[in-house]
């Protein structure tokens, strides 16, 4: 009986901060602001284990940062980000989708350790798709 009542208490924690990362987001003007709030608001769902709601979040997060052309390393957190949680849902093309993205964001901005996390989410993916020879191209 403890073990159900602390884990409803703690599995209910993050809701009020969820509910108050939509507040400010709906009140918020300014769109860097929003950027890191939909941010916050990705991790908390991320925490909660509702992947669908914080990939949203993230991808809102991408979609203002894009719209503005405001900072290419938050473009490439974002990305990474979406890709690894579809990798963790086990949405493997879509994950190779978005780490191909990231990977080109990389490119773009000589940033080798984007460019390596890219390459190892989509080797990842193509392993889990026993696509072992694309896999081991990537991770290689």
């Amino acid at each position: 009986m403890v073990i159900v009542l602390v884990n409803s208490i703690y599995g209910n924690a993050q809701q009020p901060k969820i509910d108050s990362l939509k507040k400010l987001i709906a009140g918020t003007k300014t769109d860097t602001a929003k950027i890191d709030l939909y941010e916050k608001l990705g991790n908390a769902y991320r925490t909660e284990k509702k992947m669908d709601s914080s990939i949203l979040s993230y991808k809102q997060a991408l979609e203002i940062n894009k719209k503005n052309d405001y900072s290419l390393q938050g473009q490439n957190s974002n990305t990474g980000t979406i890709a690894y949680i579809l990798y963790e849902m086990g949405d493997y093309s879509q994950s190779v989708k978005y780490a191909e993205q990231q990977l080109l964001l990389g490119e773009q901005s000589n940033d080798a350790a984007t460019e390596g996390g890219a390459n190892l989410i989509i080797g990842h993916d193509y392993r889990e798709m026993s696509e072992y020879h694309q896999s081991l191209k990537s991770l290689f």
